[in-house]
């Protein structure tokens, strides 16, 4: 039987009881199958069982003489009222359906044809022997992860816009083959992607036109909005919060039955169904803002290292003696249990946001991992970024707008990624944000304090970020991250056409 099949069979007998009786009228196994509030009731029936009263119609238990007035155990009791509905049933009677029962399976068919997702070996094998799994246990730390499907038809009537703070091409290259993929006119979920010029050079802005005179530009699918310092001029702190760029950058996602995505330029990686993950975790209300789970973090780095995500992996001596090579890493043990590569959890992390050669292990780990088919250990299935609170850490913003740094406390995670509506940016202090990292300090910071909502992560929805500033020229001058980047980007473009959904191999974990 299909899995589909056995779920569906699950489903419908979802408040059925099935008989199976062997030698006269015995009852040798029961299954009972509840939901709902008749769960709770069952509970509730099975700590009373021992003082409740015989339910009427039940037979006397066996063994006690008539009218004798010995209570039943409670066993006796269960038995007996077994035996008494097992009597009443047609033992010919199909049992597939019921009122209670159809009303539950309605329901999951809904359920199942809505989603419509499944999951297969990446192999291709439809099925694994169990004798094999005992003879081969699987390693956690190097699972073999599943093709997964989708077909997001929970999600046709849900407007998604990606909000892009564009600027480097060599970037942008990388990430439009993903975003270009996840079109909902190429089988994604995404209806429209607006490039907010943030920052850029001439050659930059060449390549947004490009996009925009391209065929998917051309239908309107693209859109370019100009938020630059070259149109808006230098952010002044005291200036009215209404005349500053990123505030106005933001003030112009205003549809609100939109979910919208803000994506960093440098983000160079997208798995597949990531976006559509975000969006239906924002839907179900749970929390604030809802980020992606981004590689090269500066808190879910941290998650990732516990996970024994990140590799072993150490600069070969020859690239030692000449960095300028730019040779990969080679890696020397499964997991990286280095001293000299520790993340703290942290927002200001320094193996993070202030050192190369950390974010270099991480993207060493991850392009590892993607040829090895092992992406899943990544997958930490759901963080609360405010589980402990909204100030958890302690730290220093820099916020480079207006050339000011000051000490703050906070829960702050990196906006690298992350779905959101209008709604949620009610009662945001637009004064505090000035420029670049100040939406970031104020969103998930006070704003979320004052909402008092967390804010959480999606293990699923897998992404690379390239690079913070601090990382950046160590990453371009001793590296070749970026192209390698840029080739993994190719594979996938190579694998999905306009028109036709084809799986390009986002791997989630085997249950």
């Amino acid at each position: 039987m299909s899995g589909r099949k056995m779920a569906l069979g699950l489903a419908c007998l979802s408040g059925q009881v099935t008989w199976l009786s062997a030698l006269g009228r015995q009852v040798l196994t029961l299954m009972v199958f509840v939901s709902g509030d008749q769960t709770n009731q069952h509970d509730r029936d099975r700590h009373s069982m021992a003082n409740r009263e015989p339910p009427a119609g039940s037979e006397p238990a066996a063994n006690s003489a008539e009218g004798s007035s010995i209570p039943r155990t409670a066993y006796q009791e269960l038995l007996s009222s077994h035996q008494a509905a097992a009597g009443s049933w047609d033992s010919k009677e199909d049992t597939s359906h019921s009122a209670s029962g159809s009303a539950v399976c309605n329901t999951d068919l809904a359920v199942e044809e809505e989603v419509a997702t499944s999951t297969v070996p990446a192999s291709g094998d439809p099925g694994t022997n169990r004798d094999d799994e005992h003879e081969s246990p699987a390693d956690p730390l190097n699972p073999a992860c599943l093709v997964r499907k989708d077909s997001y038809k929970d999600l046709k009537a849900v407007r998604v816009v990606a909000v892009v703070f564009t600027g480097r091409r060599d970037r942008m290259r990388i990430l439009m083959r993903y975003l270009r993929r996840d079109l909902r006119k190429h089988g994604g979920v995404v209806d429209k992607i607006v490039f907010a010029l943030w920052q850029y050079t001439a050659k930059d802005l060449a390549y947004a036109k490009e996009l925009m005179s391209s065929a998917d530009g051309a239908q309107g699918t693209f859109e370019i909005q100009d938020f630059s310092e070259q149109r808006w001029g230098r952010t002044r702190m005291d200036a009215d919060p209404t005349s500053k760029r990123m505030v106005q950058l933001y003030q112009s996602m205003n549809e609100t039955e939109t979910v919208y995505v803000k994506v960093d330029d440098d983000v160079v990686y997208i798995a597949e169904h990531a976006i559509a993950e975000l969006v239906r975790e924002r839907l179900r209300q749970r929390c604030l803002f809802v980020s992606a789970n981004v590689v090269n973090h500066a808190i879910m780095s941290a998650l990732h290292q516990d996970r024994g995500a990140h590799r072993g992996f150490w600069p070969t001596e020859e690239q030692q003696r000449n960095p300028a090579l730019r040779l990969p890493w080679a890696k020397r043990e499964d997991i990286n249990t280095s001293p000299d590569f520790r993340i703290e959890r942290f927002p200001a992390s320094r193996c993070v946001v202030e050192r190369w050669d950390c974010a270099a292990l991480v993207h060493e780990s991850f392009l590892d991992r993607a040829a090895d088919n092992t992406l899943c250990v990544f997958n930490f299935g759901w963080h609360d970024f405010n589980r402990v609170g909204y100030r958890e850490h302690r730290y220093i913003h820099r916020s480079p707008s207006i050339n000011k740094e000051y000490w703050t406390q906070g829960a702050r995670w990196s906006t690298n990624f992350f779905a959101f509506k209008v709604e949620d940016l009610d009662g945001v202090n637009w004064s505090n944000v000035h420029g670049k990292g100040d939406d970031e300090e104020e969103f998930t910071g006070p704003h979320s304090e004052r909402r008092d909502r967390h804010s959480c992560a999606v293990g699923a929805a897998l992404v690379v970020h390239f690079s913070y500033g601090s990382q950046e020229e160590g990453l371009m001058a001793y590296t070749k991250l970026l192209k390698r980047y840029d080739k993994l980007s190719r594979r996938v473009s190579k694998v999905w056409a306009p028109g036709a959904r084809v799986e390009s191999g986002w791997l989630g974990c085997p249950p």
